[in-house]
């Protein structure tokens, strides 16, 4: 997965996954240190997901920290999440919340 940049003021960028039974990233930015980010999931009236939010300060996979772990979006629903400490890379990633039942999720994220 590529490293989407949302180090320009006012950007948005945006990405869409079917879930598996295991975290997959989503969509992963790059954004100035410190700058606030916010994240727009939305489940696409498939299944329920569960997502979680990581930070690293380096795009090194083992170097990320766990931000927001196991959080719930129901089929059809909308999550907002905002993230305003100095990571560099933000990352979101996502599984099914029932083994064997995907969900299809789409992420927004935009920056100050």
């Amino acid at each position: 997965m590529s490293v989407l940049d949302l180090r320009q003021a006012n950007e948005v960028v945006s990405a869409t996954i079917v879930t598996t039974d295991a975290y997959v990233a989503v969509i992963t930015v790059h954004k100035r240190p410190g700058s606030a980010s916010l994240f727009q999931l939305i489940e696409d009236n498939v299944a329920a997901v569960l997502y979680e939010i990581r930070g690293s300060l380096v795009h090194v996979d083992a170097k990320y920290v766990t931000l927001t772990t196991d959080a719930s979006l129901a089929k059809a629903a909308i999550a907002y999440e905002t993230v305003t400490d100095a990571w560099v890379y933000v990352q979101v990633r996502v599984k099914s919340a029932v083994a064997g039942v995907p969900g299809q999720v789409e992420v927004y994220v935009s920056g100050d």
